[in-house]
């Protein structure tokens, strides 16, 4: 790897990132051997260019990614590709990119979600005796799973919740997400069905976790969400829910997060997109939801909680 590469991959702390640069670069490699052309040789090009000829030869490249991957990955790994010309001093324009490159479409695919009876599936199975399960309990699993599936939380935020950060006072169950557990550490709220509430203090009281003790994990790692995640695949093989999207494409996969994308759904079923999407942490909807009284935010979610109750 040349020394460009390696002070980029640099910026980064965590693996799973530097592992999508590093595909990202295969890729680019590829397109390097088809054109017969070192890196050097390629970013000279890109760099004498004319505008438009520019976004020629980067459809070039878009059109090698494509070939073996989905659409969704084509365009990952060449927006991956497309900062690290940035960094490296390459005059390059994100609207240029927009209007002149074009990315595969999925067309004619089948999208795969969670409903109802897909959720009641996972969680029957989730309770079912297993002795190799390792994964802090069936009951607490299945608890962290009816958490997100109420809360809209990602899954990464759902294992470092405390007791602390639960209003069980208050009708919905309000929780509190500081920004040390959210993405871009923007604290926000969300809110709990009361049946899961309940259920979740239950928890809490037989398992004996103080105030400022994470729920469903004593010693969170990077690992920790892995084996969630792991576990969570065998019980959506037992449940049938393995879709051939999946395995062909890898996407459109129903995991964990799709917990997430059902809350965010339930909401826009009850015509209230918005409101979900900011209680799911999208920033770009949680500056209009912060206008609206906590009150009125209670009625809102109480007016579709049922749907989320399991």
């Amino acid at each position: 790897m040349n020394k460009d590469r390696e002070l980029f991959i640099s910026r980064f702390e965590k693996n799973a990132t530097k592992n999508n640069y590093l595909k990202s670069f295969n890729k680019l490699d590829d397109f390097l051997s088809y054109k017969n052309m070192s890196e050097d040789m390629f970013l000279n090009q890109l760099r004498s260019l004319e505008m438009f000829k520019k976004y020629e030869v980067l459809q070039e490249l878009v059109n090698i990614i494509k070939k073996d991957v989905s659409p969704r990955v084509t365009k990952l790994y060449f927006d991956s590709l497309f900062k690290y010309f940035l960094i490296i001093g390459i005059p390059l324009d994100y609207t240029q990119k927009r209007i002149r490159i074009q990315f595969p479409r999925i067309v004619n695919k089948r999208f795969e979600g969670l409903d109802k009876i897909g959720i009641n599936k996972l969680l029957r199975i989730a309770q079912k005796p297993n002795e190799n399960n390792n994964v802090g309990g069936r009951e607490s699993f299945a608890m962290y799973m009816k958490t997100l599936i109420g809360s809209g939380m990602r899954e990464t935020e759902g294992l470092k919740i405390t007791p602390s950060m639960i209003h069980f006072e208050e009708f919905p169950t309000r929780l509190d997400l500081p920004g040390t557990i959210t993405k871009y550490s923007i604290p926000r709220e969300t809110f709990l069905p009361t049946k899961t509430s309940n259920e979740l203090r239950d928890l809490i009281e037989k398992k004996k976790v103080n105030q400022h003790e994470t729920i469903f994990t004593k010693n969170w790692t990077e690992r920790t969400l892995v084996d969630y995640e792991v576990y969570f695949e065998n019980i959506r093989e037992k449940a049938g829910l393995a879709t051939p999207n999946r395995v062909k494409y890898q996407q459109n996969d129903i995991t964990l997060h799709s917990f997430r994308a059902y809350f965010i759904t339930t909401f826009t079923d009850h015509n209230q997109d918005s409101f979900g999407h900011a209680l799911a942490g999208h920033t770009k909807d949680l500056t209009v939801y912060f206008r609206k009284s906590l009150k009125d935010r209670q009625i809102i979610y109480a007016s579709v909680m049922k749907d989320l109750e399991f």
